[in-house]
């Protein structure tokens, strides 16, 4: 018994996410290997990437239509500030994790397997972004020269809820990073199934922390502007 023909808009989408999910893991891998000299990570990296690669079925490949695409060659001017290799890191992890979630969704009946090893590979790079941006040398707290640490106190933290979720159920969570002069605003948006549960908002202040006095809010330096801006809203 054949498997029925699937859509080729169907096909196409596959095979575009697959294509996204192996670029951007070969981004990161690139620079844990010429930036950051990780053979550690460099190998973690290629192991998704391959096992990516061979799930890549030569019917994906051919329902391939460039031409036809819609969306093909289109930017967001966000991409023209990713001028820090963090920022770059940061993207393309989450361009990768995005492309697998859609992999997940989208093969499930079509190709099971692929679902499958999505959904371990998103989850496998989740651990592996925290190690990523830590090689990359973001800090919660810096220690000063001169005996003052810089960290980032919460002022204020809220979460609305709209609706009921269970145990067990899985939820889907959405964050974005809006940077001011000395504080950065997170945002979150949790679904299940589509529908929004809840909404919740941090604010964390960049302070020099004195022994001796209230912390000091100061200004975030360019660079970290720069890595946070992976994270901004896109339009």
């Amino acid at each position: 018994m054949t498997a029925p023909a699937q859509p080729q808009p169907v096909l196409r989408l596959l095979d575009a996410n697959l294509d996204r999910a192996r670029e951007g893991l070969r981004v990161v891998e690139d620079w844990c290997r010429f930036g950051l000299d990780r053979a550690d990570l460099v190998a973690r990296l290629k192991d998704l990437r391959q096992r990516l690669g061979l799930l890549h079925a030569d019917r994906y490949k051919q329902a391939r239509h460039t031409a036809g695409d819609v969306a093909a060659g289109m930017a967001h001017p966000a991409q023209a500030q990713r001028q820090e290799p963090a920022a770059v890191v940061a993207a393309n992890c989450g361009r990768v994790q995005e492309a697998l979630r859609v992999l997940e969704e989208f093969s499930r009946g079509v190709d099971d397997a692929l679902a499958v090893e999505a959904a371990a590979i998103r989850y496998a790079l989740y651990d592996l972004e925290v190690e990523l941006l830590r090689a990359a040398g973001v800090a919660v707290v810096e220690r000063g020269s001169d005996g003052v640490d810089a960290s980032w106190p919460r002022v204020s933290a809220s979460c609305d809820y709209t609706s009921a979720v269970r145990f067990g159920d899985e939820v889907d969570i959405a964050v974005t990073v809006a940077v001011g002069r000395s504080s950065a605003t997170y945002t979150f948006a949790f679904s299940q199934a589509g529908r929004v549960v809840a909404a919740g908002r941090v604010v964390a202040v960049r302070c020099l922390m004195h022994p001796d006095r209230k912390p000091e809010p100061v200004p975030i330096p360019g660079e970290i502007v720069a890595r946070l801006a992976a994270y901004g809203p896109q339009a």
